[in-house]
């Protein structure tokens, strides 16, 4: 009965865990206010208009702590929301 307890409540504390992961992650990362300071600040870092869609994918790594897998995310979002566009692996600033 014990090990059963015991069992339970690790699944239930492990499930805890990654729930409030992918929420607080989702909340940091999922409002378009916070993607425009990350984008353009990755522009200023970079110094140039037109950067490479790596060199923008490491300055969004090096800025927020995420994997590359989260960053290649961050880029596509703000691609939908019309932040950047990319052409020929060229990113360039919009707004």
């Amino acid at each position: 009965m014990n090990q059963f307890l015991l069992l339970l409540i690790v699944i239930v504390c492990g499930t805890a865990l990654i729930c409030y992961r992918y929420f607080s992650h989702r909340k940091n990362y999922g409002n378009s206010e916070k993607l425009d300071l990350i984008i353009k600040k990755a522009f200023e870092n970079a110094a140039k208009s037109p950067i490479s869609q790596n060199r923008l994918i490491k300055e969004i790594k090096l800025q927020t702590g995420v994997n590359e897998k989260t960053a290649l995310l961050l880029v596509g979002k703000a691609k939908k929301e019309n932040l950047i566009s990319i052409v020929d692996g060229q990113v360039e600033l919009i707004k």
